[in-house]
């Protein structure tokens, strides 16, 4: 659901790109893990040989975020406030395929030569040689795949599951990285660069950790939003105001060329601007009924648009405060 309303805004926002004034405004999209009113954040252990690598990224995102109260500790006893414990596992698999494979090119050589004519004249030059050749060279298929799986619970019950995943496969030494080669590529790893297992799923543990954590953290967002310079003088001196950052100046003026005129459609959106870029649920609420006033007054896909996006964030912002408890 995250992705998909992430996707929308954009879409949205990009649209509006170019096509007249716009104001920034800030959102929070809800973490895809929901803990509604949870305050404190146990962290235990992390089995697994990379489990410490995963643990201690995943810490450091969270203590980051300041979303929760992080306690690195097992749960000795139940606090008063809403808490929820994570434990994790990791797992890691590594492979090194070694097999031999052949090559095939020409080796250019030079030798003087020295040819008497029939005077005995001695005549020397330098003859090129080209020899076939064939050698056999190793390589290694180096496969790595590290998934930490987060259980997450509340209460004495699982709240939710999580999986991060990360892998990676490379070949070092072959045709590729032999200089003769006709397939040579100067950036292809060699045997030499053979990877070290620990530390490359050491990299990929802690990604992962990284990973987890924003999954329960809120994800801020900013958006460009259109202001309308539909109705007339008094509306385009509000968008100029608002422009400016003096938004106070700006929703009095659009009050004002709705008083002289109340089916103005462009203050009315303006005024809905207003209250989309405070955020919260009843601020958006506020928002998508002067949206669709103005949508009401005119069809022009400014207004159209202000419905939908509302419409989105409304739905964000309801989760966001379910979950705090309000």
């Amino acid at each position: 659901m995250r992705a998909h309303i992430s996707f929308a805004l954009l879409i949205l926002s990009v649209l509006v790109v170019g096509c007249g004034p716009r104001v920034a405004v800030t959102g929070m999209h809800p973490a895809e893990v929901g803990l509604p009113g949870v305050e404190i954040l146990y962290v235990m252990p992390f089995s697994g040989e990379q489990g410490f690598d995963t643990r201690r990224c995943l810490l450091e995102e969270l203590r980051a975020s300041d979303r929760f109260r992080v306690l690195d500790s097992e749960i000795d006893e139940r606090p008063q406030e809403r808490w929820a414990g994570v434990r994790g596992q990791v797992e890691s698999s590594t492979s090194d395929d070694r097999g031999t494979e052949m090559i095939y090119y020409d080796e250019t050589t030079y030798r003087d030569v020295t040819y008497y004519d029939e005077q005995g004249n001695p005549h020397r030059f330098r003859e090129e040689v080209v020899t076939h050749k064939s050698e056999q060279v190793e390589y290694v298929n180096q496969w790595l795949e590290l998934q930490s799986t987060l259980t997450v619970e509340s209460d004495g019950g699982i709240v939710d599951t999580q999986t991060a995943n990360r892998s990676n496969s490379t070949k070092y030494g072959g045709q590729e990285a032999h200089p003769e080669s006709p397939f040579y590529d100067s950036s292809a790893p060699t045997l030499a660069n053979l990877g070290n297992h620990t530390l490359q799923l050491n990299t990929f543990a802690c990604d992962t950790g990284i990973q987890l954590a924003r999954r329960m953290i809120p994800e801020a967002y900013v958006i460009n939003v259109p202001l309308s310079e539909e109705g007339g003088e008094i509306v385009e001196l509000g968008v100029a105001l608002a422009e400016e950052g003096n938004w106070p100046m700006a929703v009095a003026k659009w009050e004002q060329a709705l008083a002289l005129d109340p089916a103005n459609a462009g203050a009315l959106y303006n005024l809905g601007v207003d209250h989309e870029r405070r955020g919260g649920s009843e601020e958006l609420q506020t928002a998508l009924v002067l949206y669709r006033r103005a949508q009401a007054l005119d069809e022009a896909s400014i207004f159209a648009d202000g419905v939908k996006r509302a419409l989105e964030r409304l739905v964000e912002a309801k989760t966001l405060e379910s979950r705090r408890g309000k």
